[in-house]
């Protein structure tokens, strides 16, 4: 399952790219992951990925839907 999702999310990543504004706000919040991991923070590390991911989704979800793809 894990090695699907992780698939279908670079296969969006690749179509989307060239279509997609640069990925500037990754960084921050990247950053804000590594610094609870330094932290010893899992709990802000943990809900700072799951931002990261569901604002990324919903950045591409509406991209892949431009492009006339539905299924990766």
């Amino acid at each position: 399952m894990y090695h699907t999702i992780m698939d279908q999310s670079h296969r969006a990543r690749m179509i989307t790219l060239r279509i997609r504004p640069r990925p500037e706000g990754s960084v921050v919040e990247h950053r804000a992951i590594v610094k609870a991991i330094e932290r010893g923070d899992p709990s802000g590390a943990r809900d700072a990925a799951k931002q990261h991911r569901v604002r990324a989704r919903n950045a591409l979800i509406p991209l892949l839907e431009q492009v006339g793809l539905r299924h990766l």
